[in-house]
């Protein structure tokens, strides 16, 4: 299974030590009993969702590439893998709409975020144990309010 192969069967987050939340998605790939593919994202309430996915897949050692179905419309998807960790490096709608484009949103240059894979099979939960407080994810590079406004705009659109 290419899913397997390239790595990404499970989670994979910001920081996976942490919930998930805006500035931490995490996006969890499974495979149902049936064979079916779907990535499952996990990040705000208005954002979260399952999503089928078809004809997984690996354009190289570092690229794997599927089809899916999103909120309004087909996508074709191309993950990289970069120094271990995932990133959206290609994503085009089936009119031929380029969402994002070299690792990149066209629309304001910015770059998608990288993920890191979880080790653990399971989902941390939404809220930390009484009596502790929450440990606040790493902010990339290039910051997560770029990336935020970039994501609700695709998801938006796809």
């Amino acid at each position: 299974m290419s899913l397997r192969q390239f790595g990404m069967l499970g989670r994979i987050a910001v920081d996976c030590n942490a919930p998930h939340s805006q500035s931490n998605p995490h996006l969890i790939y499974a495979v149902s009993p049936q064979g079916q593919l779907t990535r499952t994202l996990r990040m705000t309430p208005e954002l979260d969702g399952s999503f089928p996915m078809r004809n997984v897949r690996m354009l190289g050692p570092d690229l794997l590439q599927h089809d899916e179905t999103g909120r309004q419309s087909e996508l074709t998807i191309t993950v990289a893998k970069i120094d271990g960790k995932f990133r959206s490096w290609r994503s085009v709608r089936a009119d031929g709409t380029v969402l994002i484009a070299d690792g990149k949103f066209p629309n304001s240059g910015n770059p998608t975020i990288s993920f890191e894979k979880c080790r653990d099979r399971t989902v941390i939960p939404d809220v930390a144990p009484i009596g502790t407080k929450p440990r606040a994810p790493p902010i990339p590079r290039h910051g997560v309010r770029p990336y935020i406004r970039d994501l609700a705009e695709l998801t938006d659109r796809a």
